[in-house]
């Protein structure tokens, strides 16, 4: 503090520290009718033209205009209470309500020097201001005020002793003074001995400094530096470089230390080759004092060409989860425990996709237990339900020649299995008559593989070959919609009942244990079953945004369950595990098959929808062979004008092998608003370990033309791994107007 206070003293001695006071330029003096008749002055092929209530000759070439002048010269306007100047040297002086106006600059002065023919000049005791337009809107770049302002070209300016800002305020809340500056219109402004001030209170010195005058200006530059602290880095001191490389490519470096860690860095990359294609690259490392060093790199890309074909890589390595967890700058990095890279080129045509992928995932349960799996190269072609000429048959398939490899705790596979898979099928609507439709369909499943499961192997993985062969057959009933309209006081209510029935039978995959488990095309397996769901909807008219009305469902609930005819699904169900199958799962987010079972969890969900800033969503799984609830969550949100509420809560009882105890809510509320006061505070609790996973809260106050946020955060790392110390840190944000935020609180993490 004392360092603090020894600093504001030592810079309130700079000089320009008198020149604080801007005031916003009073606006364009009106026109008046000339009294006499305009002045036409030559300029080559083009005429200057000066107006005045009196005009007089004073020599050969002299000329005095007074009352109203006005000189107009192609995009340039200078208006004076008087005005004299020579035809020859194309020389005019004016003084008395001085005002000049040349594209989006706009001055006020009590006096003026300028050559007309140059389109150069100076202005004293000046007030003036420089608009920025963009998409097709203008607005206020900066404010100056000076001394004396030079116009030394077309649309260049220098500034000699002024400030600079972006405030409309007598006294502006920031402003920079300098004892020059020089600025092109639209262009970054280049300060030189600048000192930054809140109102009259100097706070920063810098010999040379260069400010956007848009928040849309890019400039080669070094930011300004920040400071923080963290309960579990420590002091941490920030700089960055921000270098542009063309007129859409740009790169900026970081350089950080922190007091209990050591030094990081990173880069950020970002290019926009052309408007079909985007690349976004970050990347960090950290030598940590304490073990917990490493790297960490996330690259998006995507492009899209003419004849059709997109590619799209999305990347995310990291060389541990412990590096994650300490330097990961949001709650969802932190806490997530996987790591997916993918890459894939598609084209679509009229009724068949291309795709080829390729993916890298690695699931972390525990510093001993990881999942890695791979998938490279992955051809796939599908081809979307077409009819068969004029025939009520529909024909689609799916078709795929891919590379997989997994490892586990149990099994490495070759870095390459191969996988060969093929399924068309048809659909055959017989049943479309008064809202009740039957549609059957039949497929067969052929797929092959290069290795498979041996218990025998020491990577639990053979190299016989697998192929497997199956036959499917769906009916797909909707019954018929019965509805009702209900008269509710002045409002009418509508009420549809819609049941469906599917029934699956798949038959043909006998070899399901010795099939190496992938994705969900490797969980294919035999079935007899009949799912059923029933939905209720509720219909009103509600008013909109735009003052109207429209009608909207206010309210849906849905029941399903499914009814299982061969219990051990054709002997691919291991009793006392966790077992994921299809088409079992297509009911349920939750995994319950740990033995044999004749009927599903019955699924509910209700959502209330009374309006469009209301929805609360309620979800719940019974399982009956328990007579217990399995899961259940409630999601809302509320938007009021300038509040929100969002809300998360989700229970899972503790019923092993396939699921374990959790009980977490997730909050978000606060208000927003562009001036004024804006809270907000988020928080995640475990209710089953009784602690604070996560907590924030952010404070911040806006004006017009900047703003001030306060950012608390509280991480319970410990939770995650016992290793590591949870983190409590406070950051903040400085915002100027056109220039940008400073501090330690990035964009991305602010809760609003």
């Amino acid at each position: 503090m004392g360092l603090l206070v020894g600093l504001l003293v030592l810079l309130s001695a700079f000089p320009g520290s008198g020149q604080s006071r801007v005031r916003q330029p009073e606006s364009e003096p009106p026109a008046t009718s000339a009294g006499t008749d305009p002045l036409a002055i030559r300029l080559g092929e083009e005429v200057v033209t000066v107006r005045a209530e009196r005009q007089s000759r004073t020599g050969e070439h002299d000329y005095l205009a007074q009352g109203n002048v006005e000189v107009s010269y192609r995009d340039l306007l200078l208006k004076a209470d008087r005005v004299c100047g020579n035809e020859s040297t194309r020389e005019v002086e004016g003084e008395g309500n001085v005002y000049f106006e040349q594209g989006l600059t706009r001055l006020h002065a009590s006096r003026f020097k300028f050559n007309l023919d140059s389109r150069t000049g100076t202005f004293y005791d000046v007030r003036g201001k420089t608009q920025v337009e963009f998409q097709g809107r203008s607005d206020t770049g900066f404010l100056f005020q000076a001394k004396e302002v030079q116009k030394v070209g077309a649309d260049e300016y220098r500034i000699v002793d002024g400030t600079v800002t972006a405030c409309e305020d007598p006294v502006p809340k920031w402003s920079f003074s300098a004892k020059g500056a020089d600025f092109k219109v639209d262009e970054p402004v280049n300060l030189r001995h600048a000192v930054f001030r809140i109102k009259k209170l100097p706070l920063f010195y810098s010999p040379f400094l260069r400010a956007p005058t848009s928040e849309r200006q890019r400039r080669t530059g070094f930011l300004l530096p920040s400071t923080g602290n963290s309960s579990s880095r420590g002091r941490s001191v920030s700089g960055a470089f921000f270098l542009t490389l063309g007129r859409s490519v740009d790169l900026l470096t970081r350089a950080d230390y922190y007091s209990k860690r050591g030094p990081a860095g990173g880069l950020n990359f970002k290019a926009r080759p052309n408007q079909h294609s985007s690349i976004s690259a970050v990347g960090y490392l950290a030598r940590d004092r304490k073990g917990f060093g490493g790297q960490s790199a996330q690259v998006t890309a995507e492009t899209r060409w003419d004849n059709g074909f997109r590619a799209v890589a999305d990347v995310d390595v990291v060389s541990s989860q412990e590096f994650r967890q300490v330097y990961g700058r949001t709650f969802n990095t932190i806490s997530r425990p996987d790591e997916v890279s993918s890459a894939f080129l598609t084209r679509n045509f009229s009724s068949d996709s291309l795709n080829i992928f390729g993916e890298r995932r690695s699931t972390i349960f525990s510093r001993e237990r990881a999942v890695t799996s791979r998938t490279f190269p992955s051809l796939n072609l599908n081809g979307h339900r077409r009819r068969i000429k004029d025939w009520p048959i529909y024909f689609s398939y799916d078709t795929s020649v891919e590379g997989m490899g997994r490892t586990d705790a149990l099994l490495s596979t070759p870095s390459v299995v191969q996988r060969f898979d093929f399924h068309p099928r048809l659909s055959i609507p017989i049943i479309r008559w008064s809202g009740i439709s039957l549609t059957p369909s039949v497929g067969w499943r052929e797929t092959f593989y290069s290795n498979r499961l041996d218990s025998q192997s020491p990577t639990g993985v053979g190299p016989r070959d697998l192929s497997r062969s199956a036959f499917d057959l769906e009916l797909d009933w909707r019954g018929p919609g019965l509805q009702r309209v209900f008269q509710v006081g002045q409002h009418r209510l509508k009420h549809l009942i819609e049941p469906s029935i599917t029934y699956r039978y798949i038959s043909g995959v006998d070899d399901f244990r010795d099939t190496i488990l992938f994705d969900e095309k490797d969980i294919f397996s035999n079935s007899n079953e009949v799912e059923y769901v029933f939905t209720n909807r509720f219909f009103a008219r509600r008013p909109t945004s735009d003052g109207g009305t429209t009608t909207g469902e206010v309210l849906s609930l849905s029941i399903g369950q499914k009814v299982f005819f061969d219990p051990t699904f054709g002997g691919a169900l291991i009793p006392g595990r966790r077992n994921v199958l299809f088409p079992a799962n297509t009911l349920s987010a939750f995994a319950y098959l740990d033995g044999t079972r004749r009927v599903s969890p019955v699924v509910s969900r209700l959502r209330f929808t009374p309006a469009e800033r209301y929805t609360v969503d309620f979800r719940t799984d019974y399982d009956p062979e328990v007579q217990r609830l399995r899961a259940s969550s409630v999601a809302g949100r509320v938007n009021l004008s300038q509040y929100f509420l969002g809300l998360t809560y989700y229970n899972t009882r503790n019923l092993p092998p396939n699921q374990f105890p959790s009980n977490q809510i997730r909050a978000r509320l606060g208000r927003s608003s562009p001036q004024g006061i804006s809270a907000a505070l988020s928080f995640v609790h475990n209710f089953t370990t009784r602690r604070r996973q996560y907590t924030a809260a952010q404070l911040a106050y806006n004006w017009d033309c900047c703003g001030v946020a306060v950012h608390l955060r509280h991480v319970g790392l410990r939770q995650f791994n016992p290793r590591l110390d949870n983190e409590s840190q406070v950051r903040f944000s400085f915002f100027l107007k056109n220039i940008g935020s400073f501090g330690t609180l990035r964009r991305r993490e602010q809760l609003f």
